[in-house]
């Protein structure tokens, strides 16, 4: 007898797949959730890319995305996913995965792990409850008995708090994401990743549950929504060499200086956190170290320095409201304060005391 077959044997006479001693060959589920997870993950590396071109050079972008082809292509099929898709469909007797979306007990308990039939069964409950409990929820309990959440988080709301719980709930919700998505703000990567997972808490909650109702989860949903507001304070970057002797570095110090520190969040990225003057430099600001390096091996030494500038690129691509390149003569200076903000600038010398 086939795996399809005992699916509609417990389904007709309700028998619970332990009693059919199966569970140890349907243990392992294709996840076609998780992978569509980890595509949309992938998209804001994909316009990282895209960006990136303006600062480094687009045959070297090219080895990156070839070497990452030829990686995905050597480790996939060593993956559990794969794995686990081969399995079943050895098991299930099927050459096509799209068979399985050719019947409903397969997608019930394969891709949703029967939480289908829950909501048959609690949709059945609010079909035959009163008017009061159709707005305001049919609740946790029936009979005495905790009823099984379907845990698929917008249909356990809309049930078990009703139609007048559902609206309170999301009108909220739509009103922060509403005001997240006008708010006009650089695009940096940070944001964009935390959009990202925004994007799939809403996707998943709709298929899935203990996202946006049980309290552990929900705090980190919170706090990442928070963290996407409007920010009241400036983010300024200063990128230099150090803070050795010169009229470059006084220069700075005093700018630093002038700065009213409630208003603005100051950091200084240095190729080198050193000289004489580093004490003097306001306790507000934030001091940053990317070393260039000096390895006598020229390749080595390119090849170090680039993995750097991608990896700055990458983490603060546009994240700051204002970039300045303070040291002229350096270019990686330069290319830094350009990549943290669109607002990008170069030094005017001159001592900032006497304004």
């Amino acid at each position: 007898m086939k795996l399809r077959d005992l699916i509609k044997l417990g389904k007709s006479q309700n028998i619970e797949f332990s009693k059919l001693n199966i569970e140890k060959k349907i243990e392992r589920k294709i996840d076609i959730i998780s992978f569509i997870t980890h595509l949309i993950t992938f998209l804001p590396f994909i316009i990282i890319l895209i960006n990136i071109y303006k600062f480094i050079s687009p045959i070297r972008i090219g080895f990156v995305l070839i070497g990452f082809t030829a990686s995905l292509i050597l480790i996939l099929p060593k993956t559990n996913f794969y794995k686990n898709i081969e399995v079943h469909l050895d098991y299930l007797e099927v050459d096509n995965i799209f068979e399985i979306f050719t019947e409903y007990e397969l997608v019930d308990h394969f891709i949703f792990s029967q939480r289908l039939t829950f909501m048959g069964n609690k949709h059945e409950i609010y079909k035959n409850s009163t008017v009061y409990e159709k707005l305001f929820g049919v609740g946790y309990v029936k009979n005495n008995k905790i009823t099984k959440m379907i845990e698929m988080d917008y249909f356990d709301i809309f049930y078990s708090h009703g139609l007048v719980g559902f609206i309170l709930f999301f009108s909220v919700y739509v009103y922060v994401l509403f005001n997240i998505l006008k708010e006009k703000q650089n695009v940096s990567y940070e944001r964009v990743m935390k959009l990202v997972s925004l994007l799939l808490i809403i996707i998943l909650s709709l298929f899935t549950g203990h996202i946006i109702t049980a309290p552990a989860v929900s705090l980190i949903v919170v706090i990442m929504i928070l963290s996407l507001q409007k920010r009241t304070k400036k983010d300024i970057l200063f990128t230099t060499v150090s803070f050795d002797v010169g009229g470059i570095e006084t220069s700075l110090i005093n700018l630093l200086n002038q700065f009213d520190y409630s208003k603005y969040n100051v950091e200084v990225v240095l190729e080198r956190k050193e000289g004489l003057l580093l004490d003097r430099v306001n306790k507000n600001v934030v001091l940053t170290e990317i070393k260039v390096s000096n390895h006598n091996n020229k390749i080595i030494r390119k090849a170090i320095n680039l993995f750097r500038k991608i990896k700055f690129i990458i983490l603060n691509y546009h994240n700051y409201d204002c970039g300045c390149c303070y040291a002229t003569y350096s270019l990686s200076s330069n290319v830094l304060a350009r990549t943290a903000s669109l607002n990008s600038s170069i030094y005017v010398h001159t001592d900032y005391t006497i304004l």
